[in-house]
Protein backbone atom coordinates (compact mmCIF):
# COMPACT_ATOMS: atom_id res chain seq x y z
CA UNK A 1 0.00 0.00 0.00
CA UNK A 2 1.28 3.24 -0.58
CA UNK A 3 2.79 5.39 2.06
CA UNK A 4 0.08 7.92 3.49
CA UNK A 5 0.95 10.90 5.76
CA UNK A 6 -1.39 11.76 8.24
CA UNK A 7 -1.86 14.88 10.38
CA UNK A 8 -4.26 16.47 12.31
CA UNK A 9 -6.60 19.59 11.11
CA UNK A 10 -9.22 21.78 11.44
CA UNK A 11 -11.47 22.11 8.97
CA UNK A 12 -15.18 23.69 8.70
CA UNK A 13 -18.01 21.84 7.69
CA UNK A 14 -21.60 22.85 7.47
CA UNK A 15 -22.82 25.04 10.86
CA UNK A 16 -20.88 23.94 13.70
CA UNK A 17 -16.83 23.87 13.31
CA UNK A 18 -15.24 20.10 13.89
CA UNK A 19 -11.58 19.07 14.25
CA UNK A 20 -11.33 16.74 11.25
CA UNK A 21 -8.30 14.29 10.39
CA UNK A 22 -6.38 15.49 7.04
CA UNK A 23 -4.33 13.38 4.68
CA UNK A 24 -2.56 14.25 2.21
CA UNK A 25 -2.18 11.99 -0.90
CA UNK A 26 2.14 11.13 -1.10
CA UNK A 27 3.75 12.75 -3.82
CA UNK A 28 5.64 9.77 -5.14
CA UNK A 29 2.08 8.09 -5.56
CA UNK A 30 0.79 10.65 -7.31
CA UNK A 31 3.87 11.22 -9.91
CA UNK A 32 3.38 7.15 -10.37
CA UNK A 33 -0.37 7.62 -11.43
CA UNK A 34 0.43 10.36 -13.83
CA UNK A 35 2.85 8.31 -15.37
CA UNK A 36 0.35 5.72 -15.98
CA UNK A 37 -2.29 7.63 -17.69
CA UNK A 38 -3.05 6.80 -21.51
CA UNK A 39 -1.07 8.65 -24.36
CA UNK A 40 -2.30 11.90 -25.85
CA UNK A 41 -4.69 10.31 -28.08
CA UNK A 42 -8.07 9.74 -27.70
CA UNK A 43 -10.34 10.95 -24.80
CA UNK A 44 -9.24 13.87 -22.66
CA UNK A 45 -7.32 12.65 -19.52
CA UNK A 46 -8.89 14.43 -16.94
CA UNK A 47 -7.48 13.06 -13.91
CA UNK A 48 -4.59 9.98 -12.64
CA UNK A 49 -6.19 7.16 -10.28
CA UNK A 50 -4.01 7.03 -6.98
CA UNK A 51 -4.92 4.03 -4.62
CA UNK A 52 -5.46 4.43 -1.32
CA UNK A 53 -6.72 2.19 2.12
CA UNK A 54 -8.93 5.05 4.14
CA UNK A 55 -11.56 4.14 6.53
CA UNK A 56 -13.93 5.69 9.64
CA UNK A 57 -10.31 5.29 11.33
CA UNK A 58 -8.40 8.16 9.28
CA UNK A 59 -11.72 10.75 10.14
CA UNK A 60 -12.63 12.56 12.89
CA UNK A 61 -16.25 11.89 14.79
CA UNK A 62 -18.15 14.55 16.87
CA UNK A 63 -21.67 13.77 18.13
CA UNK A 64 -23.93 16.56 19.00
CA UNK A 65 -27.04 16.29 20.65
CA UNK A 66 -28.78 13.46 18.70
CA UNK A 67 -26.63 13.88 15.27
CA UNK A 68 -23.09 12.24 15.17
CA UNK A 69 -20.74 13.68 12.38
CA UNK A 70 -17.76 12.63 10.88
CA UNK A 71 -15.12 13.82 8.98
CA UNK A 72 -12.04 13.94 6.90
CA UNK A 73 -10.30 16.18 4.85
CA UNK A 74 -8.27 14.77 2.30
CA UNK A 75 -5.48 16.79 -0.16
CA UNK A 76 -3.13 16.47 -2.75
CA UNK A 77 -0.91 19.40 -3.55
CA UNK A 78 -0.69 20.19 -6.96
CA UNK A 79 -4.04 18.81 -8.30
CA UNK A 80 -6.89 20.98 -10.22
CA UNK A 81 -9.43 18.90 -8.62
CA UNK A 82 -10.55 16.03 -6.74
CA UNK A 83 -12.50 12.76 -7.36
CA UNK A 84 -12.97 10.35 -4.30
CA UNK A 85 -14.11 6.64 -5.10
CA UNK A 86 -16.00 4.94 -1.93
CA UNK A 87 -15.50 1.62 -2.74
CA UNK A 88 -17.91 0.29 0.75
CA UNK A 89 -20.03 2.68 2.26
CA UNK A 90 -23.41 1.34 4.32
CA UNK A 91 -25.44 4.64 5.39
CA UNK A 92 -28.14 4.23 8.08
CA UNK A 93 -31.55 5.99 7.40
CA UNK A 94 -30.93 9.52 7.75
CA UNK A 95 -27.60 9.86 6.87
CA UNK A 96 -26.40 12.21 4.61
CA UNK A 97 -23.06 12.29 3.23
CA UNK A 98 -21.00 15.67 1.42
CA UNK A 99 -18.37 16.75 -0.31
CA UNK A 100 -17.15 20.23 -0.72
CA UNK A 101 -13.84 22.11 -1.56
CA UNK A 102 -11.48 24.03 0.74
CA UNK A 103 -13.60 27.22 0.29
CA UNK A 104 -17.24 25.84 0.53
CA UNK A 105 -18.00 26.98 -3.34
CA UNK A 106 -18.59 23.65 -4.83
CA UNK A 107 -20.73 21.61 -2.59
CA UNK A 108 -21.82 18.02 -3.91
CA UNK A 109 -24.58 16.23 -2.20
CA UNK A 110 -26.16 14.89 0.40
CA UNK A 111 -25.55 11.11 -0.88
CA UNK A 112 -27.72 8.20 0.98
CA UNK A 113 -28.26 4.59 0.56
CA UNK A 114 -30.16 5.04 -2.38
CA UNK A 115 -27.71 6.75 -4.73
CA UNK A 116 -25.00 3.93 -4.16
CA UNK A 117 -23.90 1.49 -7.46
CA UNK A 118 -24.85 -2.39 -7.35
CA UNK A 119 -21.93 -2.84 -5.41
CA UNK A 120 -22.55 -0.43 -2.28
CA UNK A 121 -20.38 2.09 -3.68
CA UNK A 122 -19.88 5.57 -5.04
CA UNK A 123 -18.35 7.70 -7.74
CA UNK A 124 -18.19 10.97 -6.32
CA UNK A 125 -18.30 14.38 -8.48
CA UNK A 126 -15.56 16.07 -9.47
CA UNK A 127 -14.21 18.91 -6.25
CA UNK A 128 -12.20 21.56 -8.00
CA UNK A 129 -8.99 22.35 -6.20
CA UNK A 130 -6.04 20.39 -4.12
CA UNK A 131 -8.33 19.83 -1.07
CA UNK A 132 -11.66 18.39 -0.31
CA UNK A 133 -13.50 18.07 2.72
CA UNK A 134 -15.84 14.94 3.52
CA UNK A 135 -18.71 15.18 5.97
CA UNK A 136 -21.25 12.58 6.87
CA UNK A 137 -24.15 12.64 9.51
CA UNK A 138 -26.09 10.38 10.68
CA UNK A 139 -28.36 9.59 13.55
CA UNK A 140 -26.21 9.68 16.98
CA UNK A 141 -27.92 6.09 17.11
CA UNK A 142 -27.13 5.06 14.37
CA UNK A 143 -23.64 5.78 14.12
CA UNK A 144 -21.99 2.12 14.51
CA UNK A 145 -23.71 0.78 11.65
CA UNK A 146 -21.66 2.97 9.58
CA UNK A 147 -19.28 1.11 7.23
CA UNK A 148 -17.03 3.32 5.01
CA UNK A 149 -14.02 3.03 2.88
CA UNK A 150 -12.36 4.85 0.31
CA UNK A 151 -10.08 2.91 -1.84
CA UNK A 152 -9.15 5.86 -4.77
CA UNK A 153 -8.73 9.20 -5.09
CA UNK A 154 -7.89 10.74 -8.44
CA UNK A 155 -5.29 13.77 -8.41
CA UNK A 156 -6.69 15.95 -11.43
CA UNK A 157 -4.18 17.11 -14.39
CA UNK A 158 -6.46 19.18 -15.76
CA UNK A 159 -9.16 21.91 -14.69
CA UNK A 160 -12.65 21.36 -14.76
CA UNK A 161 -14.70 23.85 -12.49
CA UNK A 162 -12.86 25.97 -10.27
CA UNK A 163 -12.42 26.98 -6.73
CA UNK A 164 -14.45 30.13 -5.55
CA UNK A 165 -12.57 33.42 -6.08
CA UNK A 166 -9.77 32.14 -8.17
CA UNK A 167 -9.80 33.10 -12.03
CA UNK A 168 -8.40 30.79 -14.35
CA UNK A 169 -8.16 31.05 -18.07
CA UNK A 170 -9.82 28.88 -20.32
CA UNK A 171 -7.72 25.52 -21.42
CA UNK A 172 -9.57 25.66 -25.14
CA UNK A 173 -8.67 27.76 -27.94
CA UNK A 174 -9.83 30.96 -27.82
CA UNK A 175 -11.86 29.98 -31.61
CA UNK A 176 -14.18 28.28 -29.93
CA UNK A 177 -17.63 29.70 -29.31
CA UNK A 178 -19.50 30.07 -26.29
CA UNK A 179 -22.90 29.06 -25.99
CA UNK A 180 -23.75 31.89 -24.43
CA UNK A 181 -22.98 34.10 -27.45
CA UNK A 182 -25.63 35.29 -29.45
CA UNK A 183 -24.69 32.95 -32.50
CA UNK A 184 -25.66 30.52 -30.39
CA UNK A 185 -29.11 31.50 -29.21
CA UNK A 186 -31.08 29.95 -32.10
CA UNK A 187 -29.93 26.57 -30.90
CA UNK A 188 -30.88 26.97 -27.30
CA UNK A 189 -32.77 23.40 -27.40
CA UNK A 190 -29.75 21.17 -28.55
CA UNK A 191 -27.51 22.79 -26.33
CA UNK A 192 -29.74 21.76 -23.13
CA UNK A 193 -29.60 18.54 -24.62
CA UNK A 194 -25.29 18.70 -24.97
CA UNK A 195 -23.71 16.90 -21.66
CA UNK A 196 -20.13 16.18 -20.52
CA UNK A 197 -19.11 12.73 -19.21
CA UNK A 198 -17.20 11.95 -16.33
CA UNK A 199 -15.87 8.35 -16.97
CA UNK A 200 -13.80 6.16 -14.82
CA UNK A 201 -11.17 3.39 -16.02
CA UNK A 202 -8.31 1.96 -14.39
CA UNK A 203 -5.72 4.20 -14.94
CA UNK A 204 -7.98 7.49 -14.11
CA UNK A 205 -10.76 9.63 -15.56
CA UNK A 206 -11.74 10.87 -18.42
CA UNK A 207 -14.11 12.85 -20.01
CA UNK A 208 -16.25 13.23 -23.24
CA UNK A 209 -19.05 14.75 -24.51
CA UNK A 210 -22.31 13.31 -25.08
CA UNK A 211 -26.06 14.29 -25.69
CA UNK A 212 -29.73 13.53 -23.99
CA UNK A 213 -31.85 11.03 -26.44
CA UNK A 214 -35.62 11.05 -27.73
CA UNK A 215 -37.10 7.83 -28.32
CA UNK A 216 -39.94 7.27 -30.66
CA UNK A 217 -42.02 6.21 -27.20
CA UNK A 218 -41.22 9.89 -25.83
CA UNK A 219 -41.38 8.45 -22.69
CA UNK A 220 -38.51 10.91 -21.26
CA UNK A 221 -35.85 7.82 -20.57
CA UNK A 222 -32.72 9.54 -19.94
CA UNK A 223 -30.63 7.86 -23.15
CA UNK A 224 -27.52 9.67 -23.31
CA UNK A 225 -25.09 9.43 -26.74
CA UNK A 226 -21.56 9.26 -26.62
CA UNK A 227 -18.55 7.94 -28.45
CA UNK A 228 -17.51 3.94 -28.68
CA UNK A 229 -13.82 5.04 -27.93
CA UNK A 230 -14.56 6.94 -24.74
CA UNK A 231 -14.13 3.56 -23.24
CA UNK A 232 -17.95 3.66 -21.24
CA UNK A 233 -18.54 -0.58 -21.08
CA UNK A 234 -20.79 -2.53 -18.99
CA UNK A 235 -18.71 -2.61 -15.47
CA UNK A 236 -17.80 1.45 -15.55
CA UNK A 237 -21.06 2.74 -17.22
CA UNK A 238 -23.04 2.22 -13.15
CA UNK A 239 -20.27 4.86 -12.33
CA UNK A 240 -20.44 7.26 -15.58
CA UNK A 241 -21.66 10.80 -13.86
CA UNK A 242 -22.84 12.93 -16.62
CA UNK A 243 -22.60 17.22 -16.00
CA UNK A 244 -26.06 19.49 -17.57
CA UNK A 245 -25.54 22.73 -18.37
CA UNK A 246 -21.67 23.48 -17.35
CA UNK A 247 -21.23 26.66 -19.35
CA UNK A 248 -20.25 30.14 -19.40
CA UNK A 249 -22.68 32.69 -18.01
CA UNK A 250 -21.73 34.94 -20.49
CA UNK A 251 -20.39 35.08 -24.27
CA UNK A 252 -16.73 35.65 -23.78
CA UNK A 253 -16.59 35.79 -19.90
CA UNK A 254 -14.43 33.88 -17.32
CA UNK A 255 -14.40 29.94 -17.09
CA UNK A 256 -17.45 30.12 -14.23
CA UNK A 257 -19.71 26.92 -15.45
CA UNK A 258 -21.11 25.15 -12.69
CA UNK A 259 -21.11 21.73 -11.78
CA UNK A 260 -23.93 21.32 -9.39
CA UNK A 261 -26.30 19.98 -11.75
CA UNK A 262 -25.05 15.93 -12.46
CA UNK A 263 -26.31 12.37 -12.08
CA UNK A 264 -24.67 9.52 -11.69
CA UNK A 265 -24.92 5.56 -12.43
CA UNK A 266 -26.02 4.12 -15.73
CA UNK A 267 -26.49 1.06 -18.01
CA UNK A 268 -24.67 0.17 -20.66
CA UNK A 269 -27.28 -0.83 -24.01
CA UNK A 270 -25.39 -0.61 -26.81
CA UNK A 271 -22.15 -0.12 -28.87
CA UNK A 272 -20.91 -0.35 -31.98
CA UNK A 273 -16.79 0.40 -33.18
CA UNK A 274 -17.38 0.86 -37.01
CA UNK A 275 -20.11 3.97 -36.33
CA UNK A 276 -18.33 4.85 -32.61
CA UNK A 277 -21.47 4.69 -30.64
CA UNK A 278 -22.23 4.16 -27.11
CA UNK A 279 -25.66 4.31 -25.78
CA UNK A 280 -26.81 3.89 -21.99
CA UNK A 281 -29.43 4.86 -19.97
CA UNK A 282 -28.95 7.17 -16.60
CA UNK A 283 -30.57 5.63 -13.72
CA UNK A 284 -32.35 8.29 -13.24
CA UNK A 285 -33.89 10.72 -15.50
CA UNK A 286 -32.80 14.72 -14.99
CA UNK A 287 -34.85 16.44 -12.75
CA UNK A 288 -36.91 19.58 -13.59
CA UNK A 289 -34.42 22.05 -12.33
CA UNK A 290 -32.29 20.59 -14.73
CA UNK A 291 -34.22 22.56 -17.70
CA UNK A 292 -32.91 19.51 -20.09
CA UNK A 293 -33.59 18.93 -23.65
CA UNK A 294 -34.38 15.27 -25.36
CA UNK A 295 -32.66 15.97 -28.73
CA UNK A 296 -34.42 14.62 -31.79
CA UNK A 297 -32.53 12.74 -34.31
CA UNK A 298 -31.92 11.83 -38.58
CA UNK A 299 -30.89 8.50 -39.06
CA UNK A 300 -31.85 8.64 -42.93
CA UNK A 301 -28.53 9.07 -43.85
CA UNK A 302 -29.60 12.52 -45.87
CA UNK A 303 -26.38 14.34 -44.13
CA UNK A 304 -27.37 18.24 -43.86
CA UNK A 305 -25.39 21.24 -45.76
CA UNK A 306 -25.53 23.28 -42.68
CA UNK A 307 -25.79 22.62 -38.69
CA UNK A 308 -23.40 22.82 -35.68
CA UNK A 309 -21.67 20.52 -33.37
CA UNK A 310 -22.28 21.34 -29.58
CA UNK A 311 -18.79 20.02 -26.96
CA UNK A 312 -16.70 20.74 -24.23
CA UNK A 313 -13.34 21.04 -25.87
CA UNK A 314 -10.46 20.42 -23.69
CA UNK A 315 -13.20 19.86 -20.75
CA UNK A 316 -13.71 23.22 -20.61
CA UNK A 317 -17.65 24.87 -20.72
CA UNK A 318 -20.09 24.24 -23.26
CA UNK A 319 -19.07 25.47 -26.70
CA UNK A 320 -20.58 25.67 -30.05
CA UNK A 321 -19.18 25.27 -33.87
CA UNK A 322 -20.91 26.00 -36.92
CA UNK A 323 -20.85 24.70 -40.91
CA UNK A 324 -22.43 25.51 -44.11
CA UNK A 325 -21.03 23.38 -46.44
CA UNK A 326 -22.44 19.91 -46.72
CA UNK A 327 -21.42 17.00 -45.21
CA UNK A 328 -19.44 14.14 -47.16
CA UNK A 329 -19.44 10.42 -46.31
CA UNK A 330 -16.34 9.11 -45.30
CA UNK A 331 -14.40 6.04 -44.07
CA UNK A 332 -12.32 7.86 -41.77
CA UNK A 333 -9.26 6.27 -40.21
CA UNK A 334 -9.37 8.03 -36.69
CA UNK A 335 -5.67 7.03 -34.38
CA UNK A 336 -6.17 3.54 -36.56
CA UNK A 337 -9.91 3.23 -36.34
CA UNK A 338 -11.82 3.03 -39.56
CA UNK A 339 -14.93 4.91 -38.87
CA UNK A 340 -17.72 5.32 -41.25
CA UNK A 341 -18.13 9.02 -40.37
CA UNK A 342 -19.44 12.37 -41.66
CA UNK A 343 -16.78 14.88 -42.74
CA UNK A 344 -17.30 18.39 -41.67
CA UNK A 345 -15.37 21.55 -42.52
CA UNK A 346 -16.07 24.25 -39.95
CA UNK A 347 -17.20 27.73 -40.77
CA UNK A 348 -16.65 29.11 -37.26
CA UNK A 349 -15.31 27.08 -34.39
CA UNK A 350 -13.27 23.93 -33.93
CA UNK A 351 -13.19 20.71 -31.55
CA UNK A 352 -10.20 19.20 -29.39
CA UNK A 353 -9.93 16.59 -26.91
CA UNK A 354 -13.02 16.53 -24.58
CA UNK A 355 -15.18 17.26 -27.29
CA UNK A 356 -15.38 13.27 -28.62
CA UNK A 357 -18.92 11.83 -28.19
CA UNK A 358 -20.38 14.98 -28.75
CA UNK A 359 -23.31 15.24 -31.61
CA UNK A 360 -23.41 17.08 -35.19
CA UNK A 361 -26.78 18.75 -35.41
CA UNK A 362 -28.18 19.02 -38.76
CA UNK A 363 -30.35 22.19 -40.35
CA UNK A 364 -33.47 20.82 -38.56
CA UNK A 365 -31.27 20.69 -34.95
CA UNK A 366 -31.34 16.63 -35.13
CA UNK A 367 -28.00 14.22 -34.40
CA UNK A 368 -26.96 12.81 -37.68
CA UNK A 369 -23.21 12.36 -35.63
CA UNK A 370 -21.28 11.48 -33.02
CA UNK A 371 -17.91 13.08 -33.02
CA UNK A 372 -14.50 10.68 -33.41
CA UNK A 373 -11.93 12.61 -34.26
CA UNK A 374 -10.43 15.14 -36.33
CA UNK A 375 -8.01 17.71 -37.18
CA UNK A 376 -9.07 21.01 -37.04
CA UNK A 377 -8.02 23.53 -33.91
CA UNK A 378 -7.50 27.38 -33.65
CA UNK A 379 -4.21 27.02 -35.31
CA UNK A 380 -6.00 24.78 -38.50
CA UNK A 381 -10.06 25.79 -38.42
CA UNK A 382 -10.01 24.36 -41.98
CA UNK A 383 -8.94 20.54 -40.77
CA UNK A 384 -11.68 18.52 -41.38
CA UNK A 385 -13.39 16.59 -38.42
CA UNK A 386 -15.33 13.61 -38.28
CA UNK A 387 -18.25 12.33 -36.87
CA UNK A 388 -19.19 8.33 -36.76
CA UNK A 389 -22.80 8.22 -38.95
CA UNK A 390 -26.23 7.74 -36.80
CA UNK A 391 -27.55 5.66 -39.76
CA UNK A 392 -24.63 3.41 -39.44
CA UNK A 393 -25.41 3.35 -35.80
CA UNK A 394 -28.84 2.79 -36.38
CA UNK A 395 -28.51 -0.31 -38.38
CA UNK A 396 -25.43 -1.52 -35.90
CA UNK A 397 -27.61 -1.55 -32.83
CA UNK A 398 -28.81 1.82 -31.92
CA UNK A 399 -32.41 1.53 -33.68
CA UNK A 400 -33.76 -0.68 -31.02
CA UNK A 401 -33.19 1.87 -28.28
CA UNK A 402 -34.08 4.68 -29.93
CA UNK A 403 -37.28 3.18 -32.02
CA UNK A 404 -38.49 1.45 -29.03
CA UNK A 405 -42.32 1.73 -30.78
CA UNK A 406 -41.17 0.22 -33.33
CA UNK A 407 -42.13 2.47 -35.81
CA UNK A 408 -39.56 1.73 -38.27
CA UNK A 409 -38.76 5.68 -38.97
CA UNK A 410 -35.43 7.02 -38.82
CA UNK A 411 -36.05 10.59 -38.20
CA UNK A 412 -37.88 11.81 -34.81
CA UNK A 413 -37.58 15.63 -33.26
CA UNK A 414 -36.77 16.48 -30.09
CA UNK A 415 -39.13 17.30 -26.77
CA UNK A 416 -38.88 18.96 -23.68
CA UNK A 417 -39.97 16.57 -20.23
CA UNK A 418 -43.11 17.75 -20.32
CA UNK A 419 -43.68 16.46 -23.85
CA UNK A 420 -43.48 19.89 -25.18
CA UNK A 421 -41.54 19.70 -29.15
CA UNK A 422 -38.86 21.92 -29.14
CA UNK A 423 -38.19 25.90 -30.21
CA UNK A 424 -41.24 26.50 -33.19
CA UNK A 425 -38.67 29.10 -34.50
CA UNK A 426 -36.21 25.98 -35.32
CA UNK A 427 -36.08 25.15 -38.65
CA UNK A 428 -38.97 22.12 -39.70
CA UNK A 429 -38.56 18.86 -38.62
CA UNK A 430 -36.94 20.22 -35.40
CA UNK A 431 -40.33 19.61 -33.48
CA UNK A 432 -41.60 16.69 -31.38
CA UNK A 433 -43.73 14.06 -33.13
CA UNK A 434 -42.64 11.61 -35.04
CA UNK A 435 -45.26 8.84 -34.72
CA UNK A 436 -45.97 5.68 -36.41
CA UNK A 437 -48.09 6.76 -39.03
CA UNK A 438 -47.62 5.59 -42.78
CA UNK A 439 -47.82 9.49 -43.62
CA UNK A 440 -44.53 9.44 -41.34
CA UNK A 441 -43.05 6.56 -42.16
CA UNK A 442 -42.39 6.97 -46.33
CA UNK A 443 -40.80 10.26 -46.09
CA UNK A 444 -38.11 9.08 -43.59
CA UNK A 445 -37.61 5.35 -45.42
CA UNK A 446 -37.16 7.19 -48.92
CA UNK A 447 -34.12 9.19 -47.46
CA UNK A 448 -32.93 6.19 -46.32
CA UNK A 449 -32.81 4.10 -49.82
CA UNK A 450 -31.21 7.30 -50.98
CA UNK A 451 -28.44 7.82 -48.83
CA UNK A 452 -27.82 3.87 -48.94
CA UNK A 453 -27.33 4.55 -52.86
CA UNK A 454 -25.28 7.63 -52.30
CA UNK A 455 -22.93 5.67 -49.52
CA UNK A 456 -22.29 2.66 -51.74
CA UNK A 457 -20.28 5.46 -54.21
CA UNK A 458 -18.66 7.53 -51.61
CA UNK A 459 -18.07 4.85 -49.45
CA UNK A 460 -14.37 4.02 -51.36
CA UNK A 461 -13.65 7.65 -50.76
CA UNK A 462 -11.46 7.41 -47.70
CA UNK A 463 -9.93 10.17 -45.54
CA UNK A 464 -6.52 9.81 -44.17
CA UNK A 465 -5.48 9.76 -40.74
CA UNK A 466 -7.08 11.77 -37.97
CA UNK A 467 -6.78 11.94 -34.39
CA UNK A 468 -8.68 11.20 -31.70
CA UNK A 469 -10.81 13.74 -30.11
Amino acid sequence: MRRLLLILALASLGASPVMASAVHLERAAVERALRDLPPAAGPLALAAAVPVRLGLAEGRWQTLGDQARWTLTLSSPGATLLIVHFDRLRLPAGSQLWLQDARGGNRQGPYSAADLDPQGGLWAPVIPGEQLQIELAVPAAARDAVQLSIDRVDHGRLRFGQVRGETVPAKSGSCNIDVACPEAAAWADPIRASVHLQIPTLTGTLLCSGTLMNNSRQDGSPLILSADHCDINATNAASLRAYFNYQTSSCGGSPDGSLAQNLSGATLLARDSRSDFTLVRMNTPPPAAFNAFYAGYNASGSGSASGAGIHHPSGDEKRISFFNRPLRPRQANIDGRLVEAWEVVWARGVTEQGSSGSALFNGSRQVVGVLSGGLSSCANPAGEDYYGRLDVAWANGLRPHLDPAGTGNPVLGGRNPDGSGGDPGAPAGSGGGGGGGLGSLLPGLLAALIARRAWRGAARESAGPAAGR
